[in-house]
């Protein structure tokens, strides 16, 4: 936020990052700018998708009452423009919360400080699936949060949110993933269909007459055509290799790196 670390966060679809809202509560009244450091080094522009801010009452230690629990979960959404989920990796959400065990193995992905850290091994405490947060015991600092945890087998569970006293807790999944919005935007932000420049953005280098490749792919995607299992590329000049290095351009932008790799 305006240049300073202010915590971490995950890429869950090509273009939504999740971390903490508290990670990027403003003062009131005041504009932040806002920016993602990618895997590569770089900052890219952000903007919110969606804020549910934690309640007041968790700034003293407490929790928000149970009735207003789901729009006070302490998640945001950041859109960029570059589709970075898509060029490095994003986070797989589970359809539903991983069922919960007691006290099980907890992994923490986190850049306390902007710093690439890595990861950290605790342990969670998930007694409860109706529980507002989730106690766990791995290392964590300034900066950790809205870094995602996950257990034993890389399933997410939830968001770190911060320590209060002695206790360093999440906000686990069962708390924000039936969120209407919160769902919406993710599943949108996945099915995009058609492309207009490599980054979805107006600065973005533009895609001009390349209608059909994209359609093409689409159908490959998502199995509306299942006896087509390539697309061929002409050149008008063979030893022009533009042609086909903006068309690897392309499938950098449109598949999902989760599920596809470019070669």
């Amino acid at each position: 936020m305006n240049g300073d670390v202010r915590g971490s966060g995950a890429l869950v679809s090509p273009r939504l990052v999740i971390t903490a809202q508290h990670v990027i509560a403003a003062p009131a009244g005041a504009v932040a700018r806002l920016e993602v450091e990618g895997p590569d080094g770089q900052r890219y522009a952000a903007q919110v998708a969606l804020a549910l801010p934690p309640h007041e009452a968790e700034m003293t230690g407490g929790l928000p009452p149970a009735d207003t629990a789901a729009a006070h979960c302490d998640i945001a959404l950041l859109r960029l423009d570059a589709p970075l989920g898509r060029r490095f990796a994003q986070i797989d959400l589970p359809a539903a919360p991983v069922a919960c065990a007691g006290r099980q193995p907890f992994v923490l992905v986190h850049f306390p400080g902007g710093k690439a850290a890595g990861i950290s091994f605790g342990e969670i405490d998930r007694s409860s699936a109706k529980a507002l947060r989730h106690a766990h015991t791995a290392k964590a600092a300034n900066g950790s949060s809205g870094g995602p945890g996950f257990d034993a087998e890389f399933r997410f569970l939830g968001l770190h949110q911060g320590r209060l006293g002695k206790v360093k807790r999440i906000v686990p999944f069962e708390q924000f993933c039936t969120h209407a919005d919160f769902r919406a935007r993710i599943e949108g932000d996945g099915q995009m269909r058609y492309l207009w420049s490599l980054d979805g953005s107006p600065e973005g280098h533009l895609v001009i007459g390349r209608q059909r490749f994209i359609e093409a792919l689409a159908a490959i995607d998502t199995g509306e055509a299942p006896a087509l299992r390539g697309i061929c590329v002409r050149r008008k000049r063979i030893a022009d290799t533009t042609g086909l290095g903006f068309s690897h351009d392309l499938l950098l932008a449109w598949l999902d790196r989760t599920r596809h790799r470019v070669v």
